[in-house]
């Protein structure tokens, strides 16, 4: 890339933290990775070699504040030109990027919100540019028809996170209590909050973290997909993974998802006046065949503007 723009930088983020994921058995591949090199034998270059040797370039850039070699990834130096800043976080603060603004007065931000200053905004929620990480499901798939039979699923819920924030295990538990009561079986947690056991495999199953939350989600007639917090147009891949794997969204998070999707399509928490509230009525749509048909047969995406331009950026 250096050679062919030598005069241009590739600026990319997904978000520290979020994808870099080092296995437990890292430690000796690094070993033996680094006595390779210094033997000037070859190597074993594995993904998990390449993940833990990007995370410490990461973590020291973080300590220190010093640029790593050239033709690894590091924030680029005010060249003159414009910035482009994709962005899922609600600001650039929370990706730790807001310094590297400040160097840029012609910077363009593509995210949930504004950074402010001179920078122009593109108000892109990470629902949409989820999909530039995703392998096999582009936005195309949104608009197509869902596919029938998810009543018949084995599975009630799925509850897939890995920030165990106290607002989504207290929903948690209250579903899952109430569903096994119910004779209706149990809210599956799939990753380590809930009641996941300690043992619960952590690393990715494919390609892609969020091809592998919709494969995840394929058994169940629900996804339990609840945002960080509450913020404008901080809506998330979460309620995409559960739409794409065919299970009916349970979503607490900010009011503009009822903008870019169909508010039949899902079950919106925060519409009710308190959770117990949110778990009766869901209970309700999982013994009401038909209820829970208008639910997961209804299109995704409105048939608005507001609702189609986040995704017009995408191409097949």
């Amino acid at each position: 890339m250096k050679t062919a723009f030598p005069e241009g930088y590739l600026v990319t983020w997904q978000g520290y933290g979020h994808c870099l994921k080092v296995t437990k058995h890292a430690t000796p591949l690094l070993k033996a990775y680094k006595e390779a090199k210094k033997n000037q034998t070859l190597p074993q270059y594995t993904n998990a070699v390449a993940k833990y040797a990007c995370m410490s370039k990461i973590l020291s850039y973080l300590e220190t504040g010093e640029g790593v070699e050239d033709g690894h990834t590091k924030a680029p130096v005010n060249f003159g030109g414009v910035l482009i800043f994709v962005d899922g976080e609600r600001f650039p603060e929370d990706s730790l990027q807001e310094n590297l603004l400040r160097n840029y007065p012609a910077s363009i931000v593509v995210g949930p919100m504004p950074a402010g200053g001179l920078s122009d905004f593109f108000p892109v929620p990470a629902a949409s540019s989820s999909f530039a990480a995703r392998v096999r499901d582009t936005p195309i798939h949104l608009a197509q028809a869902r596919a029938p039979g998810a009543e018949a699923r084995p599975g009630f819920a799925a509850y897939l996170v890995t920030r165990c924030y106290p607002h989504r295990d207290r929903f948690f538990f209250l579903l899952d209590e109430a569903a096994h009561a119910a004779g209706l079986g149990r809210v599956e947690a799939l990753s380590r909050c809930g009641n996941a056991p300690e043992n619960r495999r952590s690393d990715r199953y494919s390609a892609s973290y969020y091809d592998d939350a919709v494969d995840l989600y394929r058994p169940f007639r629900f996804a339990m997909v609840f945002e960080n917090r509450l913020s404008p147009r901080y809506v998330t891949e979460k309620i995409v993974n559960a739409f794409l794997s065919g299970a009916v969204p349970i979503y607490w998070g900010t009011p503009y998802v009822m903008k870019m999707f169909n508010p039949k399509a899902f079950i919106y928490v925060n519409r009710f006046k308190s959770f117990e509230a949110a778990v009766e009525y869901i209970l309700r749509v999982a013994v009401d065949p038909q209820l829970f048909a208008d639910y997961a047969q209804a299109p995704i995406l409105r048939n608005t503007t507001a609702a189609v331009w986040p995704y017009s950026w995408h191409r097949e």
